[in-house]
């Protein structure tokens, strides 16, 4: 349609504002409550039909696991996916870490470490103590590689528990000669055979499809994803897909605009990008942390993030997640001792002389002592209690 009028087009009206339209197509609807909630106030509606998603993170940074899980995701829930693997991966390795998943097996006999759904999983940024993580994992034994029969016995169990899948997902691999045009064609036929309309497009990554145009390296970059974006918009899928960043991304805590590789471009045509990062501290624990780029919806706010328990053994990056800004008032760590120190100057604060001596001054709330607590460390030093005159000082400095 070349020309509609949203005043008077009701057609155009109600497909605007249809579910279909509005709501996101990943609702983590298998993950425990909280990941489930923290999963959906994180990515709202960023998974939607005509978005356009990239993962950004430098080599080896968990792009393909990442892109596999929201694969395995959008399948559980009942979602069509077309995945194309342009090369990064040799369709074995694809599908056996997608066994790996399915089956909850590694690859090699022996022992995982895998999060724990009864224990504890918070990370908290700041304080005395930098980066708090806890991460509950519990041992699991492997006697056996994974194997032929392992793998079909944990088929039929998803066949029995999510549905066939032979309606549902269509895999096409490609050693690095892959087009958009190419990805194009091969929907046209699929669509052509059997009716099959993707819900994601799933590409396995941006940045080694092959150019269609002779130009100059970033003007290539530029073209495919704008290729890209109208392939989301064309067809009306959730086209995800991932993205290398530069290698001062290695030793970033997180990604930012900055370490957009190659063609700034790439920032254009992507209705989100998501920056996939970790730390030693978070590696250690089993844990990276995800955080929003550039957003064309919403606030985009890089400090932002989410943390995943993974365990990758088993091929599954996204076990469970945390995301801080749902738990403000449910501490943890450092955190927690600040707002208990903030909460004792409180009480400290009550004058135990006349009381109408401060009558008319305004109680403190707890949100500013914390502030005070955390800038000054040493009115933590409560023995023996602060005098009248420092407890006039810190009342007038919170309300200042």
């Amino acid at each position: 349609t070349t020309s509609v009028n949203p005043f008077t087009d009701k057609a155009a009206l109600i497909e605007t504002f249809s579910d279909d339209s509005c709501k996101s197509l990943l609702t983590f609807s298998g993950w425990d409550e909280d990941s489930k909630k923290d999963a959906q106030s994180f990515f709202g509606d960023t998974f939607s039909r005509s978005c356009f998603v990239v993962f950004n993170a430098p080599e080896k940074g968990c792009k393909s696991a990442t892109l596999l899980e929201i694969a395995v995701q959008a399948l559980k829930e009942g979602k069509r996916v077309a995945y194309f693997e342009a090369g990064d991966m040799s369709r074995p390795q694809v599908f056996r870490r997608l066994y790996q998943r399915i089956a909850h097996h590694p690859r090699h006999a022996g022992t995982i470490y895998y999060p724990d759904f009864d224990g504890e999983f918070w990370v908290e940024q700041g304080g005395d103590d930098g980066l708090t993580i806890k991460n509950d994992l519990q041992k699991e034994t492997f006697k056996a590689d994974l194997s032929l029969e392992i793998a079909e016995e944990a088929l039929k169990k998803w066949n029995a528990e999510v549905g066939d899948m032979s309606d549902q997902f269509r895999f096409s691999d490609h050693p690095q000669d892959l087009t958009v045009p190419m990805i194009c064609s091969e929907l046209d036929e699929w669509e052509r055979q059997d009716g099959f309309r993707p819900d994601f497009v799933i590409i396995d990554y941006a940045d080694i499809l092959l150019p269609v145009i002779k130009n100059e390296f970033r003007h290539q970059i530029n073209d495919t994803f704008a290729r890209l974006r109208a392939l989301s918009l064309d067809r009306k899928c959730c086209l995800v897909t991932a993205t290398q960043a530069k290698g001062s991304a290695y030793n970033a805590e997180t990604q930012s605009r900055t370490l957009i590789s190659e063609d700034k471009r790439k920032a254009a045509y992507p209705t989100a990008m998501i920056g996939i990062a970790s730390v030693e501290e978070e590696r250690e624990q089993q844990v990276y942390h995800m955080n929003y780029v550039l957003r064309r919806d919403g606030v985009c706010v890089e400090s932002q993030k989410i943390y995943f328990a993974q365990c990758l053994a088993v091929g599954n990056p996204m076990v469970r997640c945390y995301f801080p800004v749902n738990h403000y008032k449910e501490p943890h760590g450092q955190r927690k001792k600040d707002i208990e120190d903030a909460r004792a100057i409180q009480e400290s604060l009550s004058y135990l002389g006349d009381p109408d001596e401060f009558a008319d001054e305004t109680p403190i709330p707890d949100d500013d002592l914390l502030d005070y607590v955390v800038e000054h460390p040493q009115s933590r030093k409560r023995e023996p209690l602060i005098s009248r005159s420092e407890e006039r000082r810190v009342g007038k400095e919170c309300r200042s």
